[in-house]
């Protein structure tokens, strides 16, 4: 039993965390794909959570648990290699717990479906959506100015989570299909960029 534990905890610590971002992506495709062939149905004229309750609902409940928790070890890391100045400690915690709050809240919209004939169930999938995405506007305004200032990332990557917590703020604005599916794909290209960055520059 020790031996096993030994090896993994030596999985964890050897295993490269940027890869995380990425399997966060993968599995909520994933997930995103098998419901949509078992919904012949869904178009863009339906929100994406309209997903979690059609013919294949397990499937992309299941993506956005599972990628939520892959995004949030890939937050952690993100928030150990991030290099600030003294004075940029705060704005770095709120950052990192604003992360946080937004991989569990997106969690939760997974276990809580938008099913429409439960009011408690729907009420709490609309709450944990509003929770999970106005943390995230938070966490990426705030690794918008951490990058910016940071020696070890590029502007680039500042004005790229500006422009991701942008997609996100017309998303509540509107609340239309197409821009919650621009928003989603702001987000994967956001966590893609990033984890491919990290990667490269091998950060620890």
């Amino acid at each position: 039993m020790a031996n096993l534990n030994t090896k993994i905890q030596f999985v964890i610590h050897n295993f490269p965390s940027p890869f995380y971002g990425y399997i966060s992506i993968i599995v909520g495709l994933i997930g995103d794909l098998l419901s949509y062939l078992l919904f012949p149905e869904f178009d863009l004229t339906y929100m994406i959570s309209a997903l979690g309750i059609g013919p294949g609902g397990i499937f992309f409940n299941l993506g956005l648990i599972l990628s939520g928790l892959f995004a949030l070890f890939f937050y952690l890391y993100l928030a150990k290699v991030v290099k600030i100045n003294h004075r940029d400690i705060k704005l770095l915690k709120i950052a990192k717990i604003s992360s946080i709050n937004s991989c569990v809240f997106y969690c939760l919209i997974g276990i809580f479906p938008a099913i429409q004939e439960n009011i408690l169930i729907g009420y709490l999938h609309g709450l944990s959506a509003v929770i999970c995405w106005l943390s995230a506007i938070v966490y990426l305004s705030s690794y918008g100015l951490l990058f910016l200032k940071s020696s070890n990332f590029l502007k680039f990557h500042g004005y790229l989570a500006f422009a991701t917590a942008l997609s996100i703020i017309v998303l509540l604005l509107t609340w239309t299909p197409i821009t919650e599916w621009i928003m989603t794909f702001a987000i994967i290209i956001w966590i893609a960029v990033i984890a491919s960055y990290t990667l490269i520059k091998k950060m620890h």
